[in-house]
């Protein structure tokens, strides 16, 4: 990434990674029209038929940072 940084070409890479850069200006977006495929997030636990509390809590607490902080990903 640090040779796209320092004007030395392309990269293609996640928006997770690039996010930031965009953000400040120091990278563009030159395929704005591409659209990625999706990259989905798993939380995985064991199965049971009672989900506990605080694995319920953790799930929803990581969907609503990422959400804040991947604004442009699909969280579901």
């Amino acid at each position: 990434m640090s040779l796209a940084l320092d004007g030395h070409g392309l990269l293609l890479r996640s928006r997770w990674d690039v996010h930031e850069h965009l953000q400040s200006g120091r990278l563009q977006a030159v395929m704005a029209e591409y659209t990625p495929p999706p990259a989905h997030i798993h939380a995985v636990y064991p199965h049971s038929r009672h989900v506990p509390r605080r694995i319920s809590l953790f799930v929803a607490h990581l969907k609503a940072s990422l959400g804040e902080r991947l604004p442009y990903a699909a969280l579901t």
